[in-house]
C-alpha cells in the first residue's frame, strides 16, 4: 500500500491550512474512494484518499463531505451502530466517531505502518491490519490497541483484509496470497494456505462458507472454514477488490475497470458485468435490498433490488488543463480529449459542453467579457465561442504545432504560443493570425499581455521573452534558470512571476529586466503561479501542491486542496477568490469568495451579498472566556429563487455530547456571526467542538464542518 506522510498530527477536527479549498467538480468530490458501509436502511459512510469521509442519509443519493485535518488516505471503515464507527489508513491513522460523524477523533494505534483493513464486531472488540505484517487489537472501543503477531510465512509483507464472524473467530489475508485463521480473538493465528495471488478481500457468510478475491481475477472459496480453499473461475482477469454477501448464496464482488461479478450459488460460479467506466470499483456494501459501490475518481454506484446498477457519481478521468473566468461568475475549463466545461454562477454548477469540432486535447483558454472565449490545443487547434462557451467554431491558425497558451487584452488583440518557438498574433479576434519571430526554437508554454503593447512569453530551458510593441519584436530576458518555465503572470506593470520544474518560481520587480528565484520549499513541478496582487499569489502543481503567499513571494505557505491529484490550471479573480483545475476533471475553489458580512444578534438577519461557497470560520478569540464569535457562510441554493437551507450550529464536549445549540432553523444564503457565551459553571475549562450542518432545500449536496475551540476559565 502507498505510504503518505501526514502534514500534521491529528488532534481534533480542526484544519490548520490558510485558505479553505472546496470541490466544485465532480460533485460531491473526486478523490478515489476505497470503502463504503451502510449501517441502516438509509445511512452510511464512504472513505477515501486525502482524508475524505462522506456521509449519506438517503441511501447514497446525496452525500455530505466530512473533511478532517489529515492528508492520509483512508482505506477502510467499520460501523457498529448509528453513532459509532472507525476508519483506518496510511501511517497508522485511526479515526473514531461516537456521534454519527459529528466529530472524528484520532485514536493512538501505536503503529506507523499503513492500516489497510479494520473491523469491529461490536462497540468494544475490533482489529486492524496492514503493512509490515501489522495486526492490532482493541477490547475497549479503540481506547487502547495492542499488537498481535503472525510468525508463519516469510513471503508476505502485508495484510490487506480481515473478516471476523464472531468475537473470537476470524481470518486475515494479504500479500503473497497468505490466509490465516484465529479462534481465540487473535491471541494466536494459524496458517491456512497460500493462494496464487495477493488477496485483496475476504468474507464469510458463516463459520464454514467464505471466499477470497485477489489480483488478476483470482477467486478461491471454502466450505469448511478455510481448512481447504479451492480456486474458482471468475470470468475476468481484472483485479478484484471487495466482497459483499446478499444471502448465503448471492454474492457480489467489485473490481478494476468497472468490473462487477455476481454469484447466486455461494461462489461456485460467476457472471461478469462491466459498467461503463474505467474506474476501479474498490468497495461494495449492502443493507437489505440496497447495494452501494465506490471507487476511483469518486465514483459511487447503486443497485436497488432487481434494478440495474446506476451511477450516482460517475467520476471522470479526463484532465482539466486550464481554467479562465470573466469576473466572478462566468468561467470555462478545458482539457484532455476536447473536454470543455462551463459555469455561469461562479462554479456553483459546471456543465460539460461538447465542442462538436475536435477530440484534440486543449491546453489554454482565455475570456474577454462573459461571451468571448478562445481555446488552443494540440496540432494547432483553435476554437472560439461568442456566447460564453455554449457553442464553438474553429478558426485557422495555419500551423500544426501544438499550442499551449493564449492571451487576449480585448475583443480583437490576442497572442498564442506553442511548440518550436511559435508565436501567433491576431488583430481581429482570431479571424486571421500572423506569425511573429520569437528568435527561439524552444517550446513556449505560456504567454501574458498587460495591454496591447507589453507582453511576456516563457518556455523550455528557462526561456523568457518580452515585447513592448505588441510582438513586432521579442527580446530574450535573462532568467538565470535552465528549468522549463510553464506559466507567467504579472500582477501589475512591474511585478511578475513565472513557475516551472523542480519547485521553480521566479519573480521580477522591474518588468523582467531581472528575475530572481524565490524559495518555495517545493521540489516538484509547479504548473502555474498567478495572483491578483502581491498581497495574494497562489501556485499549484503536482501531487496536490498548493502554495500561497501574501507578501509578494517572500514566504510561501502550503495549503491543503483536499486532493493529491496533479493540478494544472489556476485563475485568480481577486485576493480571496480563485479556482484550480487538474487531473480527473478536478475543479476546486476557495470558499472565502465573498467578504461581505451579515450579523445576527443572534436571531436578526441582515443579508449583504450572497457567498459563492460554504465556510465555517475559526472562532475568535480562541482560547476564550466567557464569549467568542463564530462566523459561517451559506452558499446560494442552486436553481432556486428562494435560496434557503436548513442550518444547525451546535457545540459538543470532548465526549461528543451536545452542550449547546446556537442555530437550528432555515436560513437564506449569507454570512453570519454568532456569539457563544458561557456565564455559569456549567461549562468547565477545556476543549469543545462546534459543528455546522447545512442541508439545502433543493436536496443537493450540503456541507458539514467541525472545528475546535478552547474555553479557559
Amino acid at each position: 500500500m502507498r505510504l503518505v506522510v501526514s502534514l500534521l498530527t491529528l488532534i481534533s477536527c480542526q484544519t490548520v491550512f490558510a485558505s479553505e479549498w472546496n470541490w466544485q467538480h465532480p460533485e460531491p468530490q473526486g478523490n478515489t474512494l476505497h470503502k463504503v458501509q451502510l449501517f441502516n436502511g438509509s445511512s452510511g459512510y464512504a472513505v477515501g484518499n486525502s482524508g475524505t469521509i462522506m456521509f449519506t442519509s438517503d441511501q447514497g443519493s446525496t452525500w455530505n463531505i466530512q473533511y478532517e485535518a489529515v492528508t492520509d488516505h483512508l482505506l477502510d471503515i467499520t460501523v457498529t451502530d448509528a453513532n459509532t464507527a472507525w476508519s483506518v489508513g496510511d501511517n497508522g491513522v485511526i479515526l473514531h466517531t461516537t456521534n454519527g460523524g459529528a466529530q472524528w477523533l484520532a485514536q493512538a494505534s501505536g503503529v506507523t505502518a499503513g492500516l489497510n483493513a479494520v473491523q469491529f464486531i461490536d462497540p468494544l472488540n475490533g482489529w486492524a491490519c496492514g503493512d509490515t505484517k501489522t495486526i492490532i487489537h482493541s477490547t475497549n472501543g479503540g481506547l487502547t490497541w495492542l499488537p498481535q503477531t503472525v510468525t508463519i510465512g516469510s513471503q508476505f509483507t502485508s495484510f490487506n483484509a480481515l473478516f471476523f464472524i464472531s468475537a473470537t473467530e476470524g481470518w486475515m489475508a494479504g500479500s503473497g496470497g497468505i490466509i490465516v485463521h484465529t479462534t481465540n480473538a487473535g491471541a494466536t493465528w494459524q496458517f491456512q494456505t497460500f493462494v496464487a495471488q495477493p488477496v485483496q478481500a475476504i468474507a464469510f457468510s458463516s463459520a464454514s462458507s467464505g471466499i477470497i478475491v485477489s489480483a488478476s481475477g483470482g477467486i478461491s472459496r471454502t466450505i469448511n472454514g478455510g481448512a481447504t480453499w479451492s480456486p474458482v473461475t471468475s470470468g475476468t482477469t481484472y483485479g478484484l477488490n471487495d466482497i459483499v454477501y446478499v444471502t448465503s448464496n448471492e454474492i457480489w464482488v467489485s473490481g478494476d475497470n468497472g468490473t462487477l461479478i455476481h454469484s447466486t450459488d455461494a461462489g461456485a460460479s460467476w457472471q461478469v458485468q462491466t459498467l461503463a467506466t474505467y474506474a476501479s470499483l474498490n468497495g461494495i456494501t449492502r443493507y437489505q435490498n440496497i447495494l452501494l459501490g465506490v471507487g476511483e475518481f469518486g465514483v459511487v454506484i447503486r443497485k436497488v433490488s432487481s434494478d440495474p446498477w446506476t451511477f450516482l457519481v460517475p467520476g471522470d478521468r479526463r484532465a482539466l488543463n486550464w481554467v479562465t473566468f470573466a469576473g466572478n461568475s462566468n468561467g470555462v475549463a478545458v482539457g484532455q480529449d476536447g473536454f470543455i466545461m462551463r459555469t455561469t454562477n461562479g462554479g456553483g454548477d459546471w456543465s460539460e459542453v461538447v465542442n462538436g469540432i475536435t477530440l484534440d486535447s486543449f491546453y489554454g483558454t482565455t475570456m474577454v467579457g462573459s461571451n468571448l472565449v478562445w481555446v488552443v490545443g494540440d496540432l494547432g487547434v483553435l476554437i472560439r465561442s461568442t456566447n460564453g462557451g455554449g457553442t464553438w467554431v474553429e478558426l485557422a491558425t495555419n500551423t500544426s504545432n501544438s499550442l499551449f497558451s493564449v492571451s487576449f487584452v480585448d475583443a480583437n488583440n490576442g497572442w498564442i504560443v506553442g511548440d518550436a518557438g511559435t508565436i501567433l498574433r491576431t488583430v481581429n479576434g482570431g479571424a486571421t493570425w500572423s506569425a511573429q519571430a520569437s528568435g527561439v526554437s524552444n517550446a513556449l508554454f505560456a504567454v501574458t499581455f498587460n495591454d496591447v503593447n507589453n507582453g511576456w512569453a516563457v518556455g523550455d530551458a528557462g526561456v523568457i521573452l518580452r515585447t513592448t510593441n505588441g510582438g513586432t519584436t521579442w527580446v530574450r530576458q535573462t532568467s538565470n534558470s535552465s528549468e522549463a518555465l510553464l506559466s507567467v503572470d504579472f500582477v501589475d506593470a512591474l511585478n511578475g512571476y513565472t513557475s516551472g520544474t523542480n519547485g521553480t518560481i521566479l519573480k521580477t520587480v522591474n518588468s523582467g529586466v531581472t528575475w530572481s528565484r524565490l524559495s518555495t520549499g517545493a521540489s516538484g513541478l509547479i504548473s502555474v503561479v498567478s495572483g491578483f496582487s502581491d498581497n495574494s499569489v497562489w501556485a499549484v502543481g503536482d501531487s496536490g501542491l498548493v502554495l500561497h503567499s501574501t507578501n509578494g513571494g517572500s514566504l510561501w505557505n502550503t495549503e491543503f486542496p483536499k486532493t493529491d491529484y496533479d493540478l494544472f490550471g489556476l485563475h485568480v479573480a481577486n485576493d480571496t477568490l480563485a479556482w484550480i483545475t487538474g487531473d480527473n476533471a478536478t475543479i476546486l475553489s476557495t470558499s472565502n469568495a465573498n467578504g461581505t458580512t451579515a450579523v445576527d444578534d443572534p436571531f436578526r438577519h441582515a443579508s449583504i451579498g450572497i457567498p459563492a461557497g460554504y465556510e465555517l470560520g475559526q472562532n475568535y478569540p480562541n482560547p476564550f472566556n466567557p464569549t467568542t464569535e463564530i462566523r459561517f457562510q451559506i452558499a446560494e441554493v442552486r436553481g432556486q429563487m428562494s435560496a434557503v437551507s436548513h442550518v444547525t450550529l451546535k457545540v459538543y464536549d470532548l465526549l461528543g455530547q451536545e452542550v449547546a445549540t446556537l442555530v437550528d432553523e432555515v436560513k437564506e444564503a449569507g454570512v453570519y456571526n454568532y456569539q457563544f457565551s458561557v456565564h455559569n459553571s456549567q461549562f468547565a475549562s477545556g476543549v469543545y467542538f462546534y459543528r455546522l450542518d447545512v442541508k439545502p432545500s433543493n436536496g443537493k449536496f450540503g456541507f458539514i464542518s467541525v472545528k475546535k475551540m478552547v474555553l479557559l476559565r
